[in-house]
């Protein structure tokens, strides 16, 4: 234990604090960094709630705070003060969000990563009251693993996948963990920690929200049509030119489907260039603008771009058979939402970073399927994707995923 302490002290002192001096200089002739020390200084370490927290929870991304959103959000719904630290822009809109929500129970602080104090994990210690601190996937931050030496830690979305030796030693200081996928779950075991549970807890958030769109009718010209419309609906989920590329020379375009394309980039010039490959596209700026009469199916047009931000998780449930972009790039995007949705799911090869993919390969490995450059349109087993159930039809099993995720919540909850 000493020798841990002593280990942080000198990372403090030797290795951050020279760097953060540094850092905090070159702000005056960055722009990038100056914007980060800018945001950070807007911090107000004045506490809104007068108890002590019930748990801690810190997040880097939109994506982390999806995780363990529904956690944060039973805690709060029963009366507990949370305490969530925060590390990026990105996510901030939502923090406050929430925090209008629980304006007096919730307390917000954006992580002082560039803080000049020596020893920062002191001025963060002051700051927190819960006796428990969460974190999620892999930011382990020194300044939060500090307090394995005084509170209890627990680690949400663990991926150990291709992590190494260090992970192996950093995932010690955890006193609860949970895994993203029953892959990460074997490997954590190898490495001599067993998992709580092995959940991917952005399903209750998914499933509620699509449930909310299945049963307000908010796209409802949409919806009449996919009832009425005997073809298998295909949807093309955050879709880059490679995406496209590809499946053009797959042959998959020339399959008697109606296919829905969702651009990930929507600017003028990527829309212009992307509908330019096919021969009759229907460009919709506005899904409520949708009718029956938008495409001649007769004439055989069965291409249709979607350029509206926001609503692709809410329509998942509405389509039979979907294809997540990206895989062809840096990596796919999410493949939970089309999978929680009723889909079955087609990638690109790149899915090594997906915790999602490994999830749905741990619980229902034929519904998820990566293809590459190599593969041929046989691959794809279209004479098992039924298009009968969709919609209200599928809001049975929405509110399956919502009870299974329900006896998920409880067993952290009895934990914090």
């Amino acid at each position: 234990m000493f020798l841990k302490r002593f280990t942080f002290v000198l990372y403090f002192l030797l290795i951050r604090f020279p760097i953060v001096v540094i850092i905090n200089l070159l702000s005056k002739f960055s722009t990038r960094l100056k914007d980060r020390v800018n945001f950070e200084s807007r911090n107000s370490w004045k506490k809104d709630a007068p108890l002590a927290a019930k748990a801690c929870f810190h997040v880097s991304s939109q994506g982390e705070l999806e995780q363990v959103y529904c956690i944060i959000e039973n805690l709060l719904k029963s009366g507990n003060v949370i305490e969530l630290i925060y590390t990026s822009t990105s996510v901030e809109d939502d923090v406050f969000k929430l925090k209008s929500r629980y304006s007096h129970s919730l307390e917000v602080l954006r992580l002082p990563v560039l803080d000049l104090s020596v020893f920062p994990q002191e001025k963060i210690n002051s700051w927190i009251t819960a006796p428990t601190v969460c974190l999620c996937r892999y930011d382990f931050y020194p300044e939060l693993l500090y307090f394995n030496f005084t509170k209890k830690m627990i680690l949400f979305n663990a991926r150990a996948k291709n992590k190494g030796l260090l992970y192996s030693f950093v995932i010690k200081y955890f006193d609860i963990v949970v895994a993203a996928s029953e892959e990460d779950s074997e490997i954590l075991k190898e490495m001599g920690t067993r998992p709580l549970a092995t959940c991917d807890y952005r399903i209750s958030r998914i499933s509620s929200r699509q449930h909310k769109s299945i049963i307000n009718n908010q796209y409802l010209s949409f919806v009449e049509f996919s009832k009425k419309c005997k073809k298998k609906f295909v949807v093309l989920g955050s879709a880059w030119p490679e995406d496209l590329d590809f499946l053009i020379n797959l042959g998959f375009f020339k399959l008697d489907f109606i296919f829905f394309i969702f651009p990930h980039r929507l600017d003028d010039k990527s829309i212009d260039e992307q509908t330019s490959r096919f021969e009759r596209p229907v460009k919709l700026d506005k899904m409520k603008y949708f009718t029956s009469d938008i495409i001649n199916i007769d004439r055989g047009d069965n291409v249709i771009f979607v350029t509206e931000p926001g609503l692709l998780c809410d329509l998942y449930p509405f389509f039979d058979l979907c294809f997540v972009g990206g895989g062809f790039g840096k990596g796919i995007h999410s493949v939970l939402e089309p999978y929680i949705g009723g889909c079955d799911v087609l990638c690109g090869p790149n899915v090594s970073r997906s915790s999602e993919f490994s999830f749905i390969k741990g619980i229902n490995p034929t519904k998820v399927t990566s293809l590459n450059l190599s593969s041929k349109l046989s691959d794809i087993k279209l004479d098992k994707i039924e298009n009968i159930y969709r919609g209200v039809d599928r809001l049975e099993k929405a509110e399956m995923y919502l009870k299974n995720q329900a006896d998920s919540i409880r067993k952290i909850l009895e934990v914090l």
